[in-house]
């Protein structure tokens, strides 16, 4: 486990000099405000993080850097008393290849890049607030399985063809805007969609029953 405590930035790496092997570490920021470098080198064993925990010791939430986010393991916003995140300064691309966790108390603000979840496999996404938007999410793996381990919310959600978004129990699904081209489905689940400009696309297969 790495655990960064600077308030500025406490990570950087020269692109021409360096790299960083991530194997399977953890990697938590925990300064206060502090900006965290975006590493873009997808599911590669360098200049990507594994577990990313964005974790602020006090009110003012981490800044994502500009670029791509790639997490192959499990990223987790906020340490269950503090703030979390924000994505609307630099606007990144996000990439998880693992679980999403938001913690109790925990503040994340969209940026206009696209989350988008990526595991070839099953992976969770849990909201442990009222609901935190997260803007653009696409689910687009390779066969990913995205399951809701809570209640969450986006603005817009794009589930690829051959991919599948489970409601796993009685969640509801928060969105401006909902395209489905791959499968979604659930039992006892709730599907909102609301806010100006809401539209439903379904080339896929839709199928929520009631528990």
């Amino acid at each position: 486990i790495i655990t960064l405590t600077g308030t500025g930035t406490p990570l950087a790496i020269d692109a021409t000099f360096a790299t960083l092997t991530r194997g399977n570490s953890t990697v938590n920021y925990t300064g206060n405000g502090a900006t965290v470098l975006a590493m873009g080198n997808g599911t590669g064993a360098t200049n990507s993080y594994y577990n990313l925990g964005l974790k602020p010791g006090g009110a003012s939430p981490q800044v994502l850097g500009s670029g791509t986010l790639d997490v192959n393991g499990d990223l987790t916003i906020g340490n269950g008393a503090n703030t979390g995140a924000t994505a609307a300064t630099n606007n990144p691309a996000i990439n998880l290849y693992g679980n999403l966790t938001i913690a109790a108390n925990a503040v994340y603000t969209k940026g206009t890049g696209t989350t988008s979840f990526k595991k070839t496999g099953t992976q969770i996404w849990t909201d442990n607030t009222s609901g935190q938007d997260l803007g653009t999410v696409s689910v687009s793996g390779s066969n990913a399985i995205l399951s809701l381990g809570s209640s969450v919310a986006a603005s817009t959600l794009t589930i690829n063809i051959n991919q599948t978004l489970t409601m796993n129990g009685a969640n509801t699904l928060n969105l401006v805007s909902l395209i489905n081209n791959g499968t979604l489905t659930g039992t006892g689940g709730i599907i909102n969609l609301s806010g100006t400009g809401s539209t439903l696309s379904n080339t896929g297969t839709l199928s929520l029953t009631a528990s």
